[in-house]
Parts: C-alpha cells; sequence; structure tokens
C-alpha cells in the first residue's frame, strides 16, 4: 500500500510559491500510526487535560441531582442531566445534552461526548473517552476510546478502542490480561510490537458483536463484520467477515420418571 508524508505534502506546498508559518508545541504529542497509539494519545489526553482542571464550569441550562457525588472538578454542557446518586470520582469532562442516569459511576479523568447517554448503573473506567451519541447500557463497564454511535448493552465489558457506529452485544466480555500476565504482542509488517496498551480490543466501523461473545487481548476486528452469539474470538478477523458458531446438540427423552425413587 502506498503512503503519503506530511513531509513530501508540505514541500510540494512550498515550492508551488506557498509560504508556511511555524508554531512552537510546548506539550508532547503522539504520533497515530498504529491502532494501538489511539488508546494511548487518548489516555494522555484525558490525563493532562481532564486531570488538569482547576475548576469546574456547569453550564447554567445543565442539570445535577444534589445527591450526585462529585469528587473533582467538571466541566459540564448544555442541557446536560446527571441524575440522582450518579458518582463522579475525579475530573471529567462532559458535552452537551448528555444523560447520565441514575447510580452510574464515572471514574477519573474521563471525557463523554455530546448526545450521548449513559445509563443506570453503568460504569466509565479511568482516563476513558465516551464519543458522541454513545449509548451505555445496564451495568456495562467501558474502558478505552468509544467513537461516534457505539452502543453497549448490559451486562458488557468494553475494554479497548471501538470505532465508529459499533454494536457490543449484552455478555460480551473483553480479556484484558493474558494468562501469564504479559503483554500481547502486535504483529504488523513481520514486526512485533508491545507496550501496555496492545492488549486491549480494537473493533473497527460498523460492527456488529454477538451475544456471550468472548474477546482474548490484543484481538483486531475489521470494519463492517458480524460475529455470531456465543464466539470466543481467538484471532483476528478480517474485514466484511461474517463468524458463527455451529451448536452440536445432544437430544433425549426426559420426565417425570427421572425422578421417581424406588422404596424397597
Amino acid at each position: 500500500m502506498d503512503k503519503y508524508f506530511v513531509e513530501e505534502a508540505l514541500q510540494n506546498y512550498v515550492e508551488q510559491g506557498n509560504q508556511l508559518n511555524a508554531i512552537w508545541i510546548e506539550n508532547d504529542y503522539d504520533e497515530l500510526v498504529f491502532p494501538w497509539d489511539i488508546r494511548k494519545a487518548n489516555f494522555n489526553y484525558c490525563k493532562n487535560v481532564a486531570g488538569n482542571l482547576n475548576q469546574s464550569m456547569i453550564d447554567d441550562t445543565a442539570s445535577i441531582d444534589d445527591s450526585c457525588l462529585i469528587e473533582g472538578n467538571i466541566i459540564v454542557g448544555k442541557n446536560t442531566i446527571i441524575r440522582q446518586n450518579v458518582i463522579i470520582e475525579g475530573n471529567c469532562i462532559i458535552g452537551d445534552h448528555v444523560i447520565i442516569e441514575k447510580n452510574a459511576v464515572i471514574q477519573k479523568n474521563c471525557v463523554i461526548g455530546s448526545g450521548s447517554k449513559i445509563q443506570y448503573s453503568c460504569k466509565v473506567v479511568d482516563h476513558t473517552v465516551i464519543g458522541s451519541n454513545n449509548k451505555i447500557g445496564f451495568t456495562a463497564e467501558v474502558a478505552g476510546v468509544t467513537f461516534d454511535g457505539v452502543a453497549a448493552v448490559h451486562n458488557c465489558e468494553v475494554f479497548g478502542v471501538i470505532g465508529r457506529k459499533v454494536d457490543i452485544a449484552a455478555g460480551v466480555q473483553m480479556a484484558v490480561m493474558k494468562f501469564d500476565d504479559s503483554l500481547t504482542k502486535q504483529k504488523v509488517n513481520g514486526r512485533y510490537y508491545a507496550n501496555e496498551y496492545t492488549n486491549s480490543i480494537f473493533i473497527g466501523d460498523y460492527v456488529r458483536t454477538g451475544i456471550n461473545n468472548i474477546f482474548y487481548p490484543g484481538i483486531k476486528v475489521g470494519c463492517k463484520s458480524a460475529l455470531g452469539p456465543g464466539l470466543i474470538v481467538s484471532e483476528d478477523v478480517e474485514s466484511e467477515t461474517l463468524i458463527l458458531v455451529e451448536q452440536q446438540k445432544t437430544i433425549k427423552p426426559w420426565g417425570s420418571n427421572k425422578y421417581i425413587m424406588t422404596v424397597l
């Protein structure tokens, strides 16, 4: 695959008679090359931006119930509603038109995009970015990064980078660490990469997961794929792939006579 380089584009721009202005950046930057770089960049944003809030800024149109426990500084956008008994354990940036339902737990240094719904008894883990128009369902737990339009329903555990318009089904579990607690090695063009972010699960845009899918650490699923119920995802999945599990059944006669005991 051909690659395009910023340096070459800038050189062509200058050769066409245009002028460039330089801006000095004091802070560190993240280079986005691999999927796990997305996780790293968003983690750093949460840590350095949300983590350094020194005061709260709550829009006049926002509503926060008095029963909420807020242990840090928060930014809350227009028409956002935070209902009873929500716990925010640290700093948090919350967009416009967000609804955070009763008993949800938001941990430290999180970002929640506009239009999202964080529903009853959910958990958003430290340094997590929730994209715009997400729906995080009852008892779901999310860690990492979700892009726009992600739905994660009840009893699922999300750990990684989730693309646009992805449906995370009920009971989906994404493993965090390998059995030996080592880092997952990601192979790209014959080279191996491993760091604290490569254990994440990486799911492309418009993917549909199935009920009770289990993901091994470091799994990558390509765009526009669908996974059947009960699938254990132990290998990467190519884009535009459907995987279904065949169930083997044993059918035998059964009845109340199985429980009748003969007394001698």
